[in-house]
């Protein structure tokens, strides 16, 4: 399997990323190493990175290829972004770092730079259309995307560092004139639509979220399509607004290196989110490096291929799923679906057969990682794992269903997220799970036997069900019997099962 480097020379920090490219075309990170440079900070009133700024970024490249040699990775992918573009010695500055390293550095224009997050976003979300924010330490660049096509990009001229420069003091007038500055900023965009969510790139995107998750306690891992209402946003602003900047180092899920620069990031998402009306703020933890990576990967142009279709390829091929076997989970769950709603048992919705699916493909997931207890580590992974295509709120009914062992655990481990279900919600998360725990018992030995299922009688009180078997069916049968139990709590009825060999 191929390995890749990312060098990306921003203007905040200095970051080296390496992924290992899998066979599926997706990758895994391996290390992500980040020096917090404020390059930005080097450039002089004439834009002139300074000699002494020069010299910080030869020691950064040179520790980076002293990293990349011990692994034996060579000719990483090395860009330059605001600070470097904005340099009017950026010809001085490249030839330092090749001389330094051998690297040659991109310098990355501002619509490569949007383009790239934009990449980002298409490769790693579902999201058909939004406005996407990466604001850096000198540039924040804004995207505009339909049918998940770009639409238009453009770099305005200042980011976290800059802001912090033009506005250093602290308090209510300060935060004002920066609330103005940001609201002209964004007023004079002119393709800049209503009504969209926002999605948020960078260091800073993921400081407000990990703030956030830390205020309410969240109990799930990761960050990636995490999302928040943009009224939060600015009640974390007002609140980080008053603190100093010692007092916010010793903030939970805050950065101490962005302590002092967080507030007009965190202002450039609000008043984005309010000059747009957005209606929810989304933070993507793929970025302008995913994004020149899957290019690295792909080759030039924008894949088709449905993203969570690939994500979970990849979780079966990572934990060996068996995939002929869960087809016919799949199978077996659909057909049972289908009989009980023409009797007028349970109706699906749209989204809830598509559940069904993706869950079946997965279902207990975790007995690869131990046979023993596959329900506990299968609501684990898929709870805690980030899973490119699926807000959290999704990832969790799939975690539910995926995992299902009873209603009653079904029920435990969905009370950290209780205000997020209703009661209807819920039972049709324990229906699916019955459905997909009968059926994988229908397929106990993996023989495919059972060719049809028919309803033969239904009254108030029960539903009898005949299966005609290609093979003798005495052990499906029996598991069948013992966890028809399920299905028969989710109905309210009686099922009588009789098997045909």
């Amino acid at each position: 399997m191929s390995k890749y480097a990312v060098i990306d020379i921003g203007s905040n920090t200095v970051r080296l990323v390496t992924y290992l490219a899998k066979p599926s075309g997706r990758y895994q990170e391996l290390h992500n190493v980040k020096i917090v440079a404020r390059l930005r900070d080097d450039l002089t009133d004439d834009f002139e990175l300074t000699e002494a700024g020069i010299q910080k970024l030869r020691r950064i490249v040179s520790h980076f290829k002293t990293i990349l040699d011990d692994h034996q990775m060579s000719d990483p992918i090395c860009v330059g972004t605001a600070a470097i573009r904005q340099a009017t010695n950026r010809e001085e500055i490249r030839r330092a770092v090749e001389t330094e390293t051998g690297f040659t550095m991109r310098i990355l224009s501002e619509e490569e730079e949007a383009y790239y997050g934009y990449l980002a976003v298409h490769h790693s979300t579902q999201v058909s259309e939004a406005v996407t924010i990466d604001i850096g330490g000198g540039s924040t660049e804004l995207t505009y995307f339909s049918d998940k096509k770009l639409r238009h990009s453009i770099s305005l001229p200042f980011g976290a560092l800059s802001l912090k420069r033009q506005f250093p003091e602290e308090g209510k007038s300060t935060l004002k004139s920066l609330n103005a500055y940001l609201e002209d900023a964004f007023q004079s965009v002119p393709w800049l639509p209503k009504g969209l969510p926002v999605i948020a790139i960078g260091g800073s995107a993921r400081n407000l979220a990990q703030i956030h998750q830390a205020n309410e306690n969240y109990s799930l891992g990761g960050m990636h399509q995490f999302e928040i209402a943009p009224y939060t946003i600015s009640e974390i602003l007002i609140e980080l607004a008053k603190m100093d900047v010692d007092e916010r180092r010793n903030l939970d899920g805050l950065s101490s290196d962005r302590a002092d620069i967080i507030v007009p990031a965190i202002a450039s998402f609000a008043k984005l989110c309010s000059v747009v009306d957005a209606p929810a703020w989304i933070v993507s933890r793929k970025g302008l490096r995913e994004g020149l990576l899957y290019e690295a990967i792909h080759g030039v142009g924008v894949r088709t291929e449905s993203v969570l279709e690939e994500s979970l390829q990849e979780l079966e091929a990572d934990f060996g799923v068996n995939v002929d076997e869960t087809k016919e989970i799949v199978r077996l769950a659909k057909e049972l679906a289908r009989l009980f709603e023409s009797s007028g048992e349970f109706t699906l919705t749209e989204e809830e057969w598509k559940l069904l699916e993706r869950a079946g493909r997965l279902f207990l997931l975790g007995q690869y990682i131990d046979p023993d207890s596959p329900s506990q580590h299968t609501f684990y992974v898929l709870a805690n794992r980030t899973i490119d295509g699926l807000f959290h709120e999704e990832r969790v009914k799939l975690a539910l269903v995926a995992s299902f062992h009873s209603k009653s655990r079904l029920e435990d481990w969905s009370e950290p997220f209780k205000d997020w279900f209703d009661k209807n919600e819920r039972k049709a998360l324990s229906y699916i799970g019955s459905l997909l725990k009968f059926a994988k018992a229908l397929n106990l030995t993996n023989r495919h036997i059972v060719d049809r299922i028919e309803i033969n009688n239904a009254d108030k009180d029960h539903i009898s069900l005949s299966f005609y078997c290609n093979q003798p069916s005495l052990s499906e049968e029996y598991q069948a019997n013992k966890h028809v139990k399920h299905v028969e709590k989710m109905l309210k009825k009686q099922l009588d099962l009789s098997f045909y060999d």
